[in-house]
């Protein structure tokens, strides 16, 4: 894992976006590692992403409905991989429409 911290307007989301290849690059090369883009599978995953979040579900449910959950998925393993993002237990069956953008892009990610 990596962490990118600083502060506002440093360029943080500037060089996520152009390693993912969402800004096109003047002038150089784009490499993560040693195999390039493709290999290290550099992703973006930003809060607009997670705008479309059916609001009345549970972030529970969510994950269990999703198109690429394993057909052996239990409401213990969404809420495992739900906490492995950070998001806090007491928010597991809360509707999505009243989490914090923060809270709704984890869930989205899970």
């Amino acid at each position: 894992r990596i962490a990118l911290l600083g502060p506002n307007g440093c360029g943080k989301s500037t060089l996520l976006r152009t390693l993912a290849g969402a800004l096109a690059l003047p002038g150089g090369t784009r490499r993560v590692g040693v195999g390039g883009l493709r290999r290290a599978k550099v992703r973006l995953f930003t809060q607009d992403l997670a705008q479309d979040l059916p609001s009345e579900k549970t972030p529970v449910d969510y994950v269990l409905d999703g198109d690429d959950a394993p057909f052996d998925f239990t409401p213990e393993k969404a809420r495992a991989a739900l906490g492995a993002l950070g998001l806090r237990q007491e928010v597991h069956l809360s509707k999505i429409g009243t989490l914090s953008g923060g809270e709704k892009a984890r869930v989205a990610l899970a």
